[in-house]
């Protein structure tokens, strides 16, 4: 993946976006059944909005709803690594938006 660096921050992409009011998305890797799927309801629809979301995309909701998101979605999406961006490999379905 090709990244720049601004001041020890390693990106890839329009660094405009940490510039937007965000929401950010954080789940637990366990979640009662009773929620996952009202919260997988609810992202979805803020995934239709004009708006800018961050997190780490590293739960199975959190890597539910990057599958689940449409390609010519209005949200722009931030993805906060854990580790080193020099062999991050960016999920098949965000490569083509």
């Amino acid at each position: 993946m090709k990244y720049e660096v601004l001041d020890n921050l390693y990106y890839s992409g329009n660094i405009e976006l940490l510039n937007e009011p965000q929401v950010a998305v954080f789940c637990s890797r366990t979640i009662p059944m009773t929620l996952y799927f009202p919260a997988l309801e609810l992202m979805k629809k803020i995934m239709e909005l004009n708006i800018t979301i961050t997190g780490s995309w590293q739960s199975n909701v959190e890597k539910k709803l990057l599958d689940n998101r449409e390609p010519k979605s209005q949200s722009n999406l931030i993805i906060y690594l854990a580790k080193g961006i020099e062999h991050y490999k960016l999920p098949r379905i965000l490569q083509d938006d």
